[in-house]
């Protein structure tokens, strides 16, 4: 197992994840955004998809969205799938589009950039807890137990552990406050229809990581790599990022938005069994994302979205710490809520100060942990 003397990040870490994990994920590779619909509407152009889906119904306090894919992989481009090129217009413009023979529809047209970033990553997160919390879980086991890792919050708060000091949580959570139904078709066909639901159900399980400081004997901070299943509601980094990476406080009220009730059900480690049902992708997903950090110093990826840079569009420098790159202004501007806590020197100054308020001594290890 690998260990290096500089402490792994997980904002970046969860970063390149997210980046990795939503290209590699096979049920939407290629997929293309064609309409989006709310409420009581159904898609024009494809009449009746709702009526063999019993779960598009009107549930008391609980919002609907449903977005309609044509999954047919493009064999014209190699770019990789990302919230600007959702739209088939701006991958294939003037293609003759069976879907789109009557032109886009309205409601996809005046879409903002923020908007397809949240359908980009709301289609590709769903049922994503248990995949994503794998892959990061065997992303650490490449390092050696005593691997220290630093931990960033939103809010300012930042310790570093080691990586063995990290639990699965798995939650329940009871009457989901929003309903989101995707359905991928693939060209004029009548028979390829995939259909998948976030909160169609009473009751959903969700899961997330937890990390505890070598000084406290409970879960501080709590990591949801899929968070963005949940649409707008998911956002963590202050509403602005595709993860949640937050307190245990922060992360207790933002399940309050998502669901009625939510049932903590355990804390336990990584399983064998577990790790024998990963499929191959994702293990895939988890060493490109250890090759990745490795290569940090000479290849960066950007602090919002976790892109590295490409011929022909290279990544753009924060001018004030000259550490974190971005792919354009938009994303440099959207993280600057997290990253402003840490630029210019601050980032710095609290490894520093963290250094020196560790104590050895007092050190408690996993197996006393509290389970809330």
């Amino acid at each position: 197992m690998a260990s290096t003397t500089e402490p792994l990040d997980l904002y970046d870490i969860a970063l390149l994840i997210s980046y990795e994990y939503t290209l590699a994920k096979p049920e939407f590779r290629g997929a293309r955004l064609i309409d989006v619909t709310s409420r009581d509407k159904l898609f024009p152009m494809l009449p009746g998809w709702n009526e063999g889906i019993p779960e598009w119904r009107v549930i008391p306090g609980q919002s609907r969205e449903a977005y309609l894919f044509d999954k047919t992989i493009p064999n014209t481009s190699s770019e990789p799938d990302s919230p600007s090129n959702l739209l088939w217009e701006k991958m294939f413009p003037g293609d003759n589009i069976p879907f789109l023979r009557n032109g886009q529809p309205a409601a996809v047209s005046l879409l903002s950039p923020r908007e397809l970033e949240t359908i980009f990553y709301t289609s590709r997160n769903f049922n994503a807890c248990g995949q994503t919390t794998g892959v990061l879980w065997r992303v650490l086991d490449m390092y050696s137990k005593d691997q220290r890792i630093r931990i960033r919050t939103t809010t300012g708060k930042m310790f570093t552990t080691t990586v063995d000091r990290r639990f699965f949580q798995r939650l329940i959570l009871h009457r989901p406050k929003k309903l989101t139904v995707i359905v991928a078709k693939v060209h004029d066909s009548a028979t390829e229809e995939s259909v998948w639901f976030t909160g169609a159900k009473a009751s959903m399980n969700h899961m997330t990581i937890g990390f505890f400081a070598e000084h406290e004997n409970k879960v501080s901070v709590v990591l949801d790599l899929s968070s963005m299943q949940f649409g707008e509601l998911g956002r963590g980094l202050k509403s602005n990022g595709m993860f949640a990476l937050e307190s245990t406080t922060q992360y207790h009220e933002r399940l309050k938005t998502l669901a009625g009730n939510v049932e903590h059900i355990a804390d336990y480690r990584y399983t064998t069994e577990q790790g024998k049902a990963t499929p191959e992708w994702a293990k895939d997903v988890s060493r490109r994302v250890k090759e990745r950090w490795d290569r940090r110093d000479t290849d960066p990826w950007c602090g919002h979205c976790g892109a590295p840079s490409t011929v022909g569009k290279p990544l753009k420098k924060c001018m004030r710490c000259l550490k974190v790159w971005y792919c354009d202004a938009q994303h440099q501007k959207v993280n600057w809520q997290f990253h402003k806590q840490y630029c210019s020197g601050q980032l710095e100054v609290m490894i520093a100060q963290e250094a020196a308020a560790r104590d050895e001594s007092k050190i408690i290890h996993y197996h006393h942990l509290v389970v809330e």
